[in-house]
């Protein structure tokens, strides 16, 4: 990493860092912030709590002390209307702060209504049948109404006389008095909190406090029930805050100054970083990729590390253009040489395979006329002697395995002969996906009896490539049965698997075809001789060794090559590379290969 990058990450981590004492800072402030609104929030909401309950407990004191009385009892049994007026008038109103009042009998007729109010439809003020009885159940009830001249509050108790105090006795009537919510006293309730209520809808999740700590407001929600529990209407009220608005512009003014000393460190030491380091850092950088000497003129004189330097890459261009022309003329020397090397060795190479195929194929050719003849007379002489013998003589098993050894040795035979002569095929454009999926759909059964797992990753877009379907067949079929005989070996009772994969390779002019196996894996040693003919590691019945020197004259003969990856115990892997098809590619190819 260059230093000059090292030092914007640098100035970066300090951006960072910063940002993070900014983001601590800020938490820091938002949970002051909260645990004021809190407090704030508890001390209002208990004051404007407190005055609600204040103001209706001059009704709740009504509603109470005028219940359990002897002469109110004899009042709803005697409907005296001299008494009510003399006892319920507009003064009882006044002092109590309360608008109306109105007596039930237990029948729910009403007996007597007084009212300070405008409005004569408040005398004959009907209520729910559901009242009544939710009154008789539970003595006291608390609820609101919504009425022409406004929300109304209303308070009800049951009448008893004067001795039962706790209310025990069955109720003699019903009495209930109410407090209207209009403007004036709604303005009144403002005055005393110090903040304006307003009677609103019921509005859904709304909270019952909320903040807003740009402008230091607390807000208050209250709701209202009426005489089925539900909530009927809200009370809401903002309060402004002196202390959160305080502390908001303490804290405006003290980010500002935080942003202003952050500012001014990181542009001081950006500033003087680069002047001192980057600079000279960037000059020697250039000299260096563009080998031009001007561009550190400047600092040949400097008395610093970076002067140091600069004579010594000026000193190091000059000792350079001496010794350039030498090592030019020794590394064309020396890459002569190795082409000519390799070439040599190549061309040994493929000498040396050539005269082992072919003296392998004269060898076998000789040996298979040799043999032919005598495993002829043996077998049908055993076949003639199998026939004049009885059926129950003990000879026939014997002659028997004649027969059988005698057929495993003309089949070896064959494929000796198979090897030795000359055999024609005819490339053709095709789809290499084919031959591979008709292998697998042959060994596919013996693959499953063998419990070996097959996985197929083949690309079905590839193009097609010149060969002999049948010849490539054989390829595939000795390659996944040598991968099945190795798994086979390690006698593993969760058997193994084996991936065919086929891709385009990246040169986009050849298809890549990889068989892998989880086997017992070959050894070092014997890698450089598993294409040779004759060469096996099976033992003497699992065959002769020709598969894999057949296998790559196959590959050989389509212009392809082969070879092979392996670690002992973990498995083997095969990996063959076959051109993709050129125009005028299909002719006929004759070579000394047969099919297995």
């Amino acid at each position: 990493m260059k230093v000059r990058t090292k030092l914007i990450l640098l100035l970066s981590l300090l951006v960072f860092i910063f940002l993070i004492i900014f983001i601590l800072f800020r938490n820091n402030e938002r949970k002051t912030l909260v645990f004021l609104f809190q407090n704030e929030s508890k001390e209002k909401g208990k004051v404007f709590d407190k005055l609600l309950m204040l103001k209706g407990k001059s009704l709740e004191t009504l509603a109470y002390d005028y219940t359990y009385w002897d002469e109110m009892t004899d009042f709803i049994a005697t409907a005296d209307k001299a008494w009510s007026e003399k006892m319920m008038d507009t003064n009882v109103l006044s002092n109590y702060g309360t608008n109306a009042i109105w007596i039930y009998g237990l029948n729910l007729s009403l007996l007597y209504s007084v009212n300070n109010l405008s409005d004569a439809g408040f005398r004959g003020l009907s209520l729910p049948k559901e009242v009544f009885e939710k009154l008789y159940l539970k003595r006291f009830c608390h609820f609101f109404i919504n009425t022409p001249e406004g929300l109304m509050e209303m308070r009800g108790a049951t009448v008893h006389p004067t001795a039962d105090t706790q209310r025990k006795s069955p109720p003699r009537g019903y009495f209930f008095t109410a407090r209207l919510w209009n403007k004036d006293y709604l303005a009144e309730l403002s005055e005393l909190t110090g903040s304006p209520i307003v009677v609103t809808p019921v509005l859904q999740r709304t909270p019952v406090g909320n903040f807003d700590p740009e402008q230091g407001v607390i807000t208050f929600t209250r709701t209202l029930a009426g005489w089925d529990g539900r909530p009927l209407v809200q009370l809401r009220t903002e309060v402004a805050s002196d202390i959160i608005k305080d502390y908001n512009m303490k804290s405006k003014h003290y980010l500002i100054m935080l942003l202003m000393f952050t500012g001014m460190i990181i542009g001081t030491f950006a500033f003087f970083t680069m002047s001192w380091i980057g600079a000279p850092l960037y000059a020697i950088s250039k000299t260096l990729k563009k080998e031009d000497l001007s561009y550190i003129d400047s600092f040949k004189k400097d008395k610093t590390e970076f002067g140091d330097v600069s004579r010594l890459i000026d000193k190091f261009f000059k000792q350079r253009e001496e010794f350039l022309k030498e090592i030019t003329q020794r590394k064309d020397a020396e890459r002569k040489l190795a082409d000519a090397y390799q070439k040599v060795k190549d061309t040994q190479e493929q000498l040396i395979q050539t005269s082992k195929m072919a003296a392998m194929g004269q060898l076998a050719a000789g040996i298979s006329h040799e043999l032919n003849q005598p495993l002829t007379g043996i077998k049908g002489f055993a076949q003639t002697a199998l026939m004049a013998l009885d059926s129950n003589t003990p000879l026939r098993e014997d002659l028997n395995n004649i027969v059988e050894q005698a057929d495993r040795m003309d089949k070896i035979v064959k494929n000796i002969r198979f090897f030795a002569r000359k055999s024609e095929f005819e490339m053709k454009e095709l789809d290499i996906n084919q031959p591979i999926e008709d292998s697998l759909m042959l060994l596919s059964e013996q693959l499953k009896v063998h419990n070996i797992r097959l996985k197929k990753e083949l690309d079905r877009n590839l193009p097609r490539i010149n060969g002999d379907a049948n010849q490539l067949q054989q390829v595939f079929l000795n390659l996944i049965t040598n991968a099945r005989d190795a798994i086979d070996s390690l006698e593993n009772p969760d058997g193994g698997e084996i991936i065919v994969k086929v891709m385009l390779c990246q040169d986009k002019k050849n298809i890549k075809i990889i068989f892998e196996d989880t086997g017992c894996g070959i050894p070092g040693e014997d890698l450089g001789n598993i294409f040779n003919p004759f060469f096996t590691t099976k033992s003497p019945d699992g065959g002769i060794g020709l598969g894999l020197s057949i296998v790559y004259r196959i590959v050989e003969n389509h212009r392809g090559s082969i070879r092979v990856e392996s670690e002992l115990s973990k498995g083997a892997t095969f990996k063959i590379i076959l051109p993709i098809a050129q125009a005028n590619d299909g002719v006929m190819v004759t070579y000394d290969q047969p099919t297995i």
